[in-house]
């Protein structure tokens, strides 16, 4: 009777340590969703930023070739006018 009152008892103190890991890991994975929540949001915004600077260039064009031409037409309108 000794010895299975020495076992239910070593079985329950690995169940406590089970459980008790159990809620640790519980914690443990809502620190590390809540840090992968971060990083997608990061990342979400980097990418963003990186859309952003590839089209600024682009858009840095279009107004150098709208003021070129704007400045040929008034250039040659400038030229019939004076004739």
């Amino acid at each position: 009777m000794d010895e299975i009152e020495r076992r239910l008892n070593d079985h329950e103190e690995r169940l406590k340590k089970v459980e008790t890991s159990t809620s640790e890991f519980v914690a443990f994975r809502e620190v590390v969703n809540v840090k992968l929540d971060t990083i997608s949001t990061n990342l979400t915004e980097l990418k963003d930023a990186v859309v952003a600077l590839k089209e600024r260039p682009a858009t840095m064009w279009d107004k150098i070739v709208s003021a070129l031409i704007g400045a040929a037409v008034s250039g040659f309108v400038a030229y019939i006018l004076t004739r």
